[in-house]
């Protein structure tokens, strides 16, 4: 006995009863995959061009397929029916912004306000478009946090590259109308290949509320289930953790609704003419970078799109030796009194143990030793090896530890060479 055909029965319409008939009517489509899927679930088979079946007419041999079940409608759910479908969109993924933004993800970015989050995404839009990663025209930038001269200016830059810029307040919609926007565009099978940043994430939720957040992401995910992408440009809170890293603001489900998220760290001061950025990934997906530098210059004649232009990627290990310049920037500033005591005191006396040093800062040798703790000296002498003096274990005083200036030694045996 051959298999049984699994056939199903289609609703008639004013239009007719065939799926042509009846083709671009949204609810008729989504009864009759129900159908069809029931059908799978059941046993039939899928042909070889995808999952079409041929028969669409009459009654299995053993019981008519009318109105699924829950349980029919649920295995017809399924994502299994869908893997050749979804393999084939995985497979033709391919990055936005190389090695930080893919197609089909909800991803942040993060940082201080005036961090550049909008400067460095105007740069990496231009060099996407380009490079042919995505169309100019599939691009939705949505700024509703820009005032009417600033919305002009970045309009003529978009304009320019032929991508979208849209301002709420400009265009007379809200942002609510923008998320639905988005969900139709889902709905109408046409969020494939478009991108769609939403600046800032908070005019668009509210960041402390986990029910408000829970139904944004619920939204978006609806967005990039059809292969769009969304880009949400973030705040850091005023204060850092204690390590010193930037702290997204929201609840602590938001980092778990995202695929990825970077943070925005400048490495320069706001002042210096050379400006450094560097996005530091938080939460990954796929194969994207943890740590990618850039560099652009900031002068006061400069235009927003000077700066743009100027923008470039910095190396890997430029960027390591400006980290910890500026990291020993900050520790200097942070001892700076430590500095000036003991580097006196190392200039006047050579190299010192760390007993004598405590003991000419208890017997106040000098009067900047009494601008600093004992605990601050402690703190300050480790902080400062390799940056203002270095540190050797002498083994003769019970491996004491001896500090001396940088450099300090060099000078003292060319001086003795010189016979000073």
């Amino acid at each position: 006995m051959g298999k049984p055909v699994y056939t199903v029965t289609q609703r008639v319409t004013s239009k007719g009863n065939d799926a042509a008939d009846n083709r671009g009517d949204p609810e008729y489509a989504a009864e009759l995959k129900l159908k069809i899927d029931a059908a799978m679930s059941a046993g039939a088979d899928r042909s070889e061009s995808d999952l079409v079946i041929d028969d669409v007419a009459a009654v299995a041999p053993e019981k008519k397929l009318g109105k699924p079940s829950a349980v029919e409608t649920m295995r017809g759910l399924s994502v299994t029916h869908r893997l050749n479908e979804m393999f084939t969109i995985i497979r033709n993924s391919t990055f936005i912004f190389p090695e930080m933004l893919m197609m089909g993800v909800i991803a942040q970015w993060y940082g201080l306000p005036n961090s550049g989050k909008t400067l460095m995404l105007i740069h990496l839009l231009r060099e996407a478009i380009k490079d042919d990663c995505i169309e100019a025209r599939d691009v939705f930038y949505i700024n509703a946090d820009d005032n009417f001269v600033g919305v002009y200016d970045k309009g003529r830059i978009f304009e320019n590259m032929g991508a979208n810029l849209i301002s709420p307040d400009a265009s007379g919609v809200s942002p609510p109308e923008i998320i639905n926007l988005i969900l139709k565009i889902a709905e109408e099978g046409d969020a494939e290949g478009k991108l769609v940043i939403l600046d800032t994430q908070k005019k668009f939720t509210d960041m402390m509320s986990k029910t408000a957040q829970s139904q944004f992401f619920a939204a978006l995910r609806k967005f990039t289930a059809q292969s769009g992408t969304v880009l949400l440009l973030g705040h850091a809170n005023k204060h850092p953790n204690l390590e010193g890293e930037l702290v997204y603001e929201g609840t602590g489900d938001t980092k778990a609704d995202l695929d990825t998220q970077h943070s925005l760290n400048i490495m320069s001061n706001r002042t210096d003419e050379s400006q450094e950025i560097v996005f530091k990934c938080e939460k990954d997906r796929g194969k994207v970078a943890m740590r990618l530098g850039f560099e652009y210059t900031k002068t006061k004649d400069m235009t927003y799109l000077d700066m743009v232009d100027s923008i470039r990627p910095v190396d890997k290990h430029s960027s390591a030796r400006r980290k910890a310049a500026k990291e020993a920037d900050a520790l200097r500033s942070k001892y700076e009194s430590v500095i000036e005591f003991v580097t006196a005191l190392l200039a006047d006396e050579g190299e010192m143990n760390e007993s004598d040093i405590k003991a000419a800062h208890g017997a106040k040798k000098l009067e900047t030793a009494a601008e600093i703790t004992g605990s601050e000296l402690k703190k300050g002498l480790d902080a400062m090896i390799g940056i203002e003096w270095t540190m050797r274990r002498d083994k003769t005083r019970g491996n004491a530890k001896v500090y001396d200036l940088i450099g300090a030694e060099a000078d003292r045996y060319q001086k003795g060479k010189d016979g000073e």
